[in-house]
């Protein structure tokens, strides 16, 4: 194993749900999907939430897509990047224990009950509002005693928001920001 990857954020996080038992989180932004199946493979009582457009923005790099898109119906006119049906077979084989959402982070919240998360892990959009919409969106899915994290503290517009939203948080090792509630 290379050491990048062993101070990889999906390691940080593996351990983070074994040393407090954790068995129901969500990451928001997966992306191609490296963290979502370290952690489905390496914490065999978890059951995760992937949520993601899946769709290849590079083309569209004049705007963020949610000045773009607004509903998920929108969403799913796009044709979804090929790496998301490569996760949606790893998840169908996996089972139950993992689900796929295809949508905008501040929609896909709505499928998830308030304080039913034992953590949430952020790292989709990267400007300072998008971060605090993630964050205003899916900190209420987190139960009293989860944990809040995500991704890219060293961005600009992510430090503006966490450091905005939460008074006191954390770092850990690649780049990570959590905050316990």
């Amino acid at each position: 194993m290379s050491n990048v990857y062993q101070n990889h954020r999906a390691r940080w996080l593996e351990r983070i749900i074994k040393e407090n038992n954790f068995s129901r989180g969500a990451e928001i932004g997966v992306l191609r999907g490296p963290t979502y199946k370290h952690l489905l493979n390496n914490c065999p009582h978890l059951t995760l939430i992937g949520v993601d457009i899946f769709y290849d923005d590079r083309l569209w790099k004049s705007s963020p897509i949610e000045t773009r898109i607004k509903t998920t119906e929108d969403l799913l006119k796009l044709p979804a990047t090929p790496w998301y049906h490569d996760l949606m077979k790893f998840s169908n084989d996996i089972g139950p224990r993992a689900i796929l959402y295809r949508d905008l982070s501040n929609k896909a919240h709505s499928n998830v009950k308030d304080e039913s998360l034992d953590f949430v892990f952020i790292d989709a959009g990267h400007t300072e509002q998008s971060v605090l919409e993630d964050i205003k969106c899916w900190d209420p899915k987190v139960r009293k005693g989860g944990i809040v994290a995500g991704h890219d503290i060293d961005w600009m517009g992510v430090r503006m928001a966490v450091s905005n939203k939460y008074v006191q948080y954390e770092t850990a090792q690649d780049n990570c920001w959590f905050v316990k509630k």
